[in-house]
């Protein structure tokens, strides 16, 4: 038996035949137990649970946080039969294979709010990846499956669920709700870690509270806990897991170019953090997407300057953030605008969605340095005018975030994300239109068309 300890940095753990005690501390860890019934921890950092099917068979990772990976590396796996890994998910039990395959992990820290994606590892039908990540986009349900906020002219608030083939199903039974006009929708997050996501509001006089999401696709108020008053002068420019504790966060900006950081707390509040130093990168650069650029399972913010230069800021544990200027200061010209952000291609980063004045759409796909690749052999499509991107959000369940365009005269289009970034039309979606005055609720897309 052995207790091994890594260092700050990235480390490579490798245990003995008995059962060890292993911890990744700080670092994108790769941790490998071995034979007997181990006990390892990550720690921060986009952690690598890695073995065979027999050496992670009765071991105990204590913190599968977003961002981690297990990885058996030889459990035969099947796109298109997951039944042949057979692996199953019940409580906080993760269990595996048939046969000499077999086995179970537990999971010490439990299943907290984020998905489970399982992936192949390689290309050759042998290894499963398990990997753990961030809630689907405006999962107000709770099932793992995006869903559509909309807003009629007259106030009243309703949703629509999303199904497995893509399609939708009205829930206005369950959700017809009218908080009057002086409250708006400044954007939707999972603010108290249950797997729901939220809705923020704010009120003409400042004041901000929180809608907490049911399994129903309904929502209790949280006024209780919540109704603070913003300073004027302040505007919600991100909303993010900032610190990766599996709850949404805030990032605020005041009139004067100072940013501010509130942490989403188990309550559905928030609390300033007095980690994060008021950073002020100048007016000349703004905020136009959040996500998890590099898959360290904390979200980070991503900057443009009026010059057109693209930058970001990875998240660290303390809700603070670190400048990628060595890695990222690309450029692609004026006439190219960032519409929002998601995981396009299913490998767990997220990506940025372009469009252009012309009406061309492509993606940059990100990198675990938080940089991106250009996919314009993937994807570079003309959009017709008169459609416009409205939301983004993984649709289907498969774990790679789809689009939701809308034309001018009110019908719905979905193009559904594939495993190379690009996009499928849904042939199941049958073009609905809810009526001039509904309107999707998803204030971090900006689509230049829209």
């Amino acid at each position: 038996m052995a207790t091994i300890n890594g260092t700050p940095g990235n480390d490579n753990l490798i245990g003995t035949t008995d059962p060890d005690t292993i911890n990744g501390g700080a670092g994108n860890d790769i941790i490998s137990g071995g034979g007997g019934a181990d006990t390892l921890t990550g720690g921060t950092g986009a952690d690598t649970f890695l073995d065979t099917a027999a050496g992670l068979n009765g071991d105990t990772i204590t913190d599968f946080l977003p961002g981690d990976r297990i990885q058996i590396t030889d459990l035969p796996f099947s796109a298109t039969d997951p039944s042949v890994a057979n692996i199953q998910i019940v409580g906080n039990t993760i269990t595996y294979g048939n046969g000499t395959t077999a086995g179970t992990i537990d999971i010490g820290n439990g299943i907290s709010g984020g998905r489970y994606v399982i992936r192949p590892l390689g290309t050759n039908g042998t290894g499963v990846e398990i990997r753990f990540q961030q809630d689907a986009h405006n999962d107000f349900s709770g099932d793992g499956l995006s869903d559509i906020l909309w807003r009629n002219d007259d106030g009243t608030v309703t949703d629509w669920l999303g199904g497995a083939n893509g399609t939708f199903s009205g829930n206005f039974d369950n959700l017809h709700n009218n908080p009057g006009s002086n409250w708006h929708v400044i954007g939707t997050g999972d603010f108290n870690g249950d797997g729901h996501s939220d809705i923020l509001w704010r009120a003409d006089d400042g004041t901000v509270t929180d809608w907490l999401g049911t399994g129903s696709g309904t929502f209790n108020g949280n006024w209780n806990n919540l109704h603070s008053a913003l300073p004027t002068g302040f505007t919600v420019v991100g909303i993010g897991d900032y610190n990766g504790d599996s709850i949404d966060d805030l990032l605020l900006r005041n009139s004067s170019g100072g940013t501010v950081e509130w942490l989403g707390q188990s309550n559905g509040t928030f609390a300033a953090n007095t980690h994060f130093a008021n950073p002020d990168p100048g007016t000349s650069w703004q905020v136009v997407g959040s996500g998890d650029f590099n898959g360290d399972g904390v979200e980070d913010v991503l900057w443009r300057n009026s010059d057109g230069t693209v930058t970001d800021w990875l998240g660290t544990a303390s809700g603070t953030f670190n400048g990628n200027w060595d890695n990222l200061h690309s450029n692609p010209g004026s006439s190219w605008q960032v519409v929002g952000t998601g995981d396009f291609n299913g490998d767990g980063l997220t990506d940025i969605l372009w469009r252009n004045s012309d009406g061309t759409v492509t993606d940059w796909l990100g990198t675990a340095s938080g940089t991106f690749n250009g996919n314009w052999d993937n994807l570079h499509t003309a959009v017709a005018t008169g459609l416009a991107v409205v939301g983004i959000g993984d649709y289907n369940g498969d774990s790679i975030d789809d689009l939701l365009l809308r034309s001018s005269s009110g019908g719905l289009t979905e193009w559904l994300g594939q495993a190379n970034g690009g996009f499928a039309a849904n042939t199941s979606f049958i073009n609905p239109d809810p009526g001039a005055s509904w309107h999707v609720q998803d204030p971090f897309v900006h689509d230049p068309f829209g």
